[in-house]
């Protein structure tokens, strides 16, 4: 069901950053499993990720009270340019002396 491993995975290694796919959060009353978990971006937990809104949707209250953020972004295909982009725009929120020198 999901990739092993995808180039977005090959790329957060190169660049520095955690990515854990697939993901599985534990919200009340309820388990959700999504393509990937970006720690430190985004929000104060982090970021999850799925490219099916369907999937994100019936949990998007629980994730922002919960302290995540979420994006339905399609994870494979991607490069430097375009993963720095986003992560970017989402913004960091691990610790200052683990953020990224490229951030």
């Amino acid at each position: 069901m999901y990739p092993p491993r995808t180039t977005w995975q090959e790329v957060a290694a190169d660049l520095g950053v955690k990515i854990i796919a697939p993901y599985t959060v534990t919200l009340p009353g309820r388990q959700a499993t999504f393509t990937a978990f970006f720690p430190n971006f985004g929000a104060t937990i982090g970021m999850v990720t799925d490219p099916d809104w369907s999937k994100i949707q019936p949990h998007a209250d629980a994730l922002i009270s919960a302290g995540y953020g979420y994006s339905c972004v399609r994870l494979d295909g991607g490069d430097h340019d375009s993963m720095c982009d986003m992560l970017a725009d989402w913004g960091w929120t691990g610790s200052v002396e683990a953020k990224p020198d490229w951030l």
